[in-house]
């Protein structure tokens, strides 16, 4: 598996025990668990691809990516989360999007 797949999966894994307790329905914890799966599964299906539609799933894994980030900072600044445990998602959400950057380039 590549390290960029198991990253974006433990970010993904991340953001639902982060967001376990918060209800679902429409609010940020509910966007954090969507924008962390959408990078994951953009990546796998981007990964089976060719050309044009590869890079176009790689620049959505990417976005979801960034989306993600900027949910958790919110979380974290209005402790809605803990900051401890958003700093480490965040942490692996840049890393995330570091490898996807480059992938998609």
């Amino acid at each position: 598996m590549l390290d960029v797949t198991r990253i974006t999966l433990e970010a993904a894994a991340l953001a639902y025990t982060l967001t376990a307790k918060m209800p679902r329905g429409k609010n940020l914890g509910d966007q954090l668990r969507r924008s962390a799966e959408s990078m994951a599964l953009s990546l796998a299906e981007g990964r089976a691809l060719k050309g044009a539609r590869r890079r176009s799933h790689l620049e959505m894994a990417y976005g979801s990516c960034r989306e993600a980030q900027a949910a958790t900072m919110t979380l974290a600044v209005t402790k809605q989360v803990d900051l401890a445990g958003g700093r480490n998602l965040y942490r692996l959400l840049d890393r995330s999007g570091a490898m996807l950057f480059k992938l998609k380039e």
